[in-house]
């Protein structure tokens, strides 16, 4: 007999109402363990989302602190000229601030950091490769320029020819003096003489490999100012100590006369009258001889430059009695470099044991042309082995008109003047 689908319906709830009590419990039991396991499920789900969220917050921490450096570096590397690095390392800031977002929108983020610390780049065979840079390029210091500063300049244009005409009193005789009325008037006397000198030329060059000034950018700036350097350095020197003859400029050593007390000399009545002169001393006089020493023609100098080699300078300062105080008479400055109000410049371009003392402003500098730089490739076999010859050079010539000659005094031997000077 077959039954309908209602009662099988009817049979399978008349059966459910038939389980045991037993049946009963066993399945109130399994529906309990099920729950706990999806209750532990939940709770091992949100302890690995609370887990997550702590390291994604490490994470933006550390990736902030990260950008705050590479920004450093973009800033760095655009001042030093590297912007397609910069660009790049932008591109990569970028990155990691979208990472960053969506770590705090979505709680997650898929990214990989190399963090390494970087104060400069540079790119070699492909690849980034980052270093500590300093910036600048190593060089050895120079003597500090003293001679040219002293002296006022004047352009005397390219159409000189390099030749410098002056005129000079020669022979002069002021008569100027007191007369009686209707009396017959006194006479001076005056001669004139033309003097001819001539501009000088100093010159230097390097050679350059091409590939090295387009590789670095800084070399040409770097060659430039390295011959600058040398021209200058050289300048300096001529000024103070060359013969002024040939091809060398007129300088300090050829136009000044030599210390003397001798008989004659404007200090004269200095010799043997200083008790235990010191370098002080010999500096003293010398300004008081230049001082002087124009004074039977009305004329006038006034020292202004001290020039000595900085070991007198220093054993000058240090000059002690027998009883360990130091000679510092009133007539020296409180900073130790001036004397009686003249400047000392020290400069190992003088030998120790001599001093140079002058009134620049009675010679000037005649520049025909500063320094002039320009490249070439056309020097022997530049050309061929892909060289570049940087040159510069200037012309110059320093002038003293000869009546003017006793404003620039030498010591030959400072200790030979402290003995002359010395009171027996």
């Amino acid at each position: 007999m077959s039954l309908s689908f209602a009662q099988i319906e009817f049979k399978s709830a008349a059966e459910k109402l038939a389980m045991t009590q037993e049946e009963l419990a066993s399945y109130s039991a399994k529906q309990k363990e099920t729950q706990k396991k999806n209750w532990e499920a939940v709770e091992a789900y949100q302890k690995e989302v609370a887990s997550k969220q702590e390291e994604n917050s490490k994470k933006a921490a550390e990736l902030e602190t990260a950008l705050k450096e590479q920004s450093k570096v973009i800033t760095t590397l655009k001042e030093k000229g590297s912007k397609s690095l910069a660009n790049a390392l932008e591109k990569k800031t970028a990155s990691i601030k979208k990472a960053i977002e969506e770590i705090s929108e979505k709680g997650k983020a898929s990214f990989s950091l190399e963090q390494k610390t970087i104060t400069s780049a540079s790119v070699v065979n492909g690849t980034d490769q980052y270093f500590y840079g300093i910036d600048g390029v190593g060089k050895q210091p120079v003597r500090q320029l003293v001679m040219e500063s002293l002296f006022s300049s004047v352009n005397v244009g390219p159409n000189s020819g390099g030749t410098i005409r002056y005129t000079d009193q020669d022979v002069l005789t002021r008569g100027a003096n007191n007369v009686a009325n209707c009396s017959l008037f006194p006479a001076s006397d005056i001669t004139w003489k033309t003097t001819t000198d001539t501009i000088k030329k100093i010159a230097d060059s390097i050679p350059v490999c091409k590939d090295a000034m387009e590789d670095f950018g800084f070399i040409e700036s770097e060659v430039n100012t390295f011959i600058l350097e040398n021209l200058r350095l050289k300048l300096d020197e001529q000024l103070l100590l060359v013969t002024g003859t040939g091809l060398e400029l007129n300088s300090v050593d050829s136009y000044a006369q030599t210390w003397s007390v001798a008989a004659g000399s404007p200090i004269e009545g200095m010799a043997a009258s200083i008790p235990f002169p010191t370098t002080y001393d010999v500096l003293a006089s010398v300004i008081c001889q230049i001082v002087n020493s124009g004074q039977a023609n009305r004329a006038y100098y006034n020292p202004n430059a001290i020039v000595m080699n900085p070991t007198d300078v220093c054993q000058m300062k240090l000059e002690k009695d027998a009883d360990g105080n130091y000679l510092l008479p009133l007539y020296f400055s409180a900073d130790g470099m001036s004397i009686d109000s003249v400047p000392v410049y020290a400069t190992p371009l003088v030998a120790q044991n001599t001093a140079y003392i002058v009134d620049s402003s009675k010679g000037t500098i005649y520049t025909e042309r500063e320094i002039m730089i320009e490249m070439a490739d056309e020097h022997g076999v530049d050309f061929l082995e892909d060289f570049i010859r940087i040159k510069g050079s200037m012309r110059k010539q320093l002038i003293v008109r000869t009546v003017n000659e006793n404003a620039f005094l030498k010591i030959d031997d400072i200790a030979a003047a402290k003995t002359a000077l010395a009171k027996p």
